[in-house]
């Protein structure tokens, strides 16, 4: 049941799973810029060892027009 207020869930769930590739992040958030559709939704797991990769990101949600989630994922194990 969906209520006034609420935004309608998005279509399509982009999910971006991410390890110390942010040359790789940018294009992909490059080619999203040019997206105008309203019904899909970026997730990004970053499993990257520095910040760079969420830096990037942060400079760019602000200018999606869909809804974008970010996740700093946790280091397990000897690696």
């Amino acid at each position: 049941m969906e209520h006034k207020n609420q935004q309608p869930s998005p279509q399509i769930s982009i999910c971006l799973l991410t390890r110390n590739q942010p040359d790789d992040v940018k294009e992909l958030l490059e080619r999203l810029l040019q997206e105008k559709c309203s019904e899909i939704e970026l997730l990004v797991r970053d499993d990257s060892d520095g910040a760079e990769t969420k830096t990037i990101f942060e400079s760019y949600k602000k200018h999606l027009s869909f809804p974008t989630r970010y996740w700093k994922g946790v280091k397990e194990g000897k690696g």
